[in-house]
């Protein structure tokens, strides 16, 4: 009887390792990004087979330098139906990840809760995603570019922004969904169109936005109540 529990056991194991871990082969060189962030040397994949899970057990290609890579690139993947995860486990210095044409819908909040303050750059583009949930940057507060063009996103969590500081931020890109469309480059502006995807686009649960951080110098919050269609200023921060 133990044999066959411990039997079952294993199979169902190897089934979840095969549905769920995945190897992604890189080619390894330097890539630029814009809007002033710099060079770096970076992992780019495609050709990720479509039974793939979520979590990367392996990363394979050829070095050109002696370091890990600190950005990643997967492109045209639409068989792609899990956010890939565990990229810190192999790159502990990332700084950002670039994903194109994939096929998941929703961002559930933890899909970067790996990374930390060095996180820059966040871009998720010509996808089918239609909802982000709250909790996505709340390890990530350093941000500086987010880009989400091209999409078909309908819902955002009420604070999805909440953890990061929208003044330093200096590109935030919108257009192309669903429920709202446009870019900002710029932080002076950026929270402007924040107050905007939260005007225009639904909550997941909530009736009101809140704690929007707009500026170092003076800290308070947007809310805009779905009921009465206003935007209140009237809320304030805890530094």
């Amino acid at each position: 009887m133990k044999t066959s529990f411990w039997l079952i056991s294993f199979i169902a194991f190897e089934a979840f390792k095969i549905s769920n871990f995945f190897t992604i082969n890189c080619r390894f060189r330097y890539s630029s990004i814009p809007y002033g962030v710099g060079s770096f040397y970076s992992c780019l994949a495609t050709n990720i087979p479509e039974s793939s899970g979520s979590y990367v057990t392996e990363i394979t290609g050829e070095h050109t330098e002696e370091k890990n890579a600190e950005f990643i690139n997967i492109y045209g993947n639409r068989t792609l139906s899990f956010f890939p995860k565990n990229f810190s486990h192999f790159f502990p210095n990332l700084t950002g990840i670039v994903l194109t044409e994939t096929s998941f819908k929703k961002l559930y909040g933890d899909e970067l809760n790996e990374y930390g303050e060095n996180f820059k750059y966040f871009s998720l583009t010509n996808s089918n995603l239609e909802s982000i949930s709250n909790g996505l940057f709340t390890n990530t507060p350093n941000i500086i570019i987010i880009i989400f063009n091209s999409n078909k996103i309908l819902y955002v969590g009420d604070n999805l922004f909440n953890p990061l500081n929208l003044s330093k931020m200096i590109y935030l890109d919108f257009s192309g969904n669903r429920c709202h469309s446009r870019m900002q480059n710029g932080a002076h502006d950026i929270p402007n169109l924040v107050n905007e995807i939260f005007r225009y686009c639904g909550f997941d649960d909530a009736e009101t936005t809140t704690t929007i951080r707009t500026t170092t110098q003076k800290s308070y919050c947007l809310s805009y109540d779905r009921k009465t269609r206003k935007v209140v200023k009237n809320c304030k921060f805890n530094d």
